[in-house]
């Protein structure tokens, strides 16, 4: 029943539409066995980390929308963010049919970017120019980089314990 709900093979990870057609494109695997022993909570995970997941993009995007809206600088400066958002959202609407796994790669985006912000955020505040606000952005980047550490681990327990094979 559940299997057939995600569109997989249990065990194999493949898509059930690729082996008819003798093909494996799938890229990610979704180990079915965490889904069948522990169906409602796999499922209310996955719902939290993709509800997570649209909830910031959501709130990058308008912090960017908001930041640069009238500038000629928006496309070179909100550029990063904006493409980390879409990532965010594509992982989120792509889980339901592979899993975890592009939670993964999208949450890992988001927190590079969050560490590189912190980074750059910090240097301006030991060495000049200091940024009026830049404690609170300090405070703000190092709260979302730890929500997105705690995203990326959420991804790979769901993803399950046969990750490296």
């Amino acid at each position: 029943m559940l299997t057939r709900d995600f569109g997989l093979v249990a065990g194999h990870g493949v898509r059930g539409d690729d082996l008819s057609r003798g093909t494996k494109r799938s890229l990610c695997v979704l180990d079915l066995r965490l889904v069948e022993a522990r169906p409602t909570v796999y499922l209310v995970a996955m719902g939290k980390l993709n509800g997570l997941a649209y909830l910031i993009a959501f709130v990058i995007s308008l912090g960017e929308f908001a930041r640069f809206w009238g500038s000629a600088r928006f496309i070179p400066m909100a550029i990063d963010e904006l493409l980390v958002a879409a990532v965010l959202i594509w992982a989120a609407w792509r889980a339901p049919r592979d899993g975890a796994c592009w939670h993964v790669a999208a949450w890992g985006a988001f927190c590079g970017l969050m560490l590189a912000l912190l980074v750059e955020t910090a240097d301006h505040q030991m060495h000049g120019p200091v940024k009026s606000a830049g404690t609170l952005y300090l405070v703000a980047l190092g709260g979302l980089l730890i929500v997105g550490l705690w995203a990326v681990r959420r991804a790979l327990r769901l993803l399950g314990p046969n990750i490296g094979r």
